[in-house]
């Protein structure tokens, strides 16, 4: 590999009159990609997507529409594992925690008793959780279930 003479000896040159500064390489950004992915879930359609929580300014977007029906989505936490679409009664239960302002955030290691697993536990848990560390929303009796007069009405 023969070495150009004349270009390395304008390079010192300009080292030395200051005119040549080398800077160093800059790192390349380290992106990490989106921040994470959200369950959403449609209780028309019964299903979940993972979404993105799309912020614009400070207020996140009111909702991702449903790719099925197109209604609206609800964001559930990042902990929420949905039922099965054709379980009914799961899905009448999540509909019934969401509307009552509990999501499924966190790891599970909070000190609020467990979420219930049935429908038929729901009503007492309701009763007796008004404080849970997991309602962080306000209740919103228009969520839920068509004919549903239960706890969550009654509490709130």
């Amino acid at each position: 590999m023969s070495i150009n003479l004349e270009k390395h000896r304008r390079m010192e040159l300009r080292k030395a009159t200051e005119t040549r500064v080398i800077r160093p390489p800059e790192p390349v950004p380290f992106h990490r990609g989106p921040e994470y992915l959200v369950a959403h879930a449609c209780f028309n359609c019964r299903k979940s997507y993972k979404r993105p929580v799309e912020y614009s300014g400070k207020k996140p977007t009111p909702c991702h529409s449903c790719p099925d029906c197109g209604e609206c989505m609800h964001e559930m936490g990042r902990s929420f594992k949905a039922p099965k679409a054709g379980d009914k009664r799961q899905w009448r239960k999540v509909q019934i925690l969401f509307a009552a302002g509990f999501r499924f955030i966190g790891c599970g290691s909070h000190e609020g008793d467990k979420l219930p697993t049935e429908l038929s536990e729901l009503e007492d848990f309701l009763i007796n959780n008004q404080e849970h560390p997991l309602k962080v929303a306000a209740p919103n009796n228009l969520m839920l279930p068509d004919g549903y007069r239960g706890a969550a009405t009654a509490a709130n």
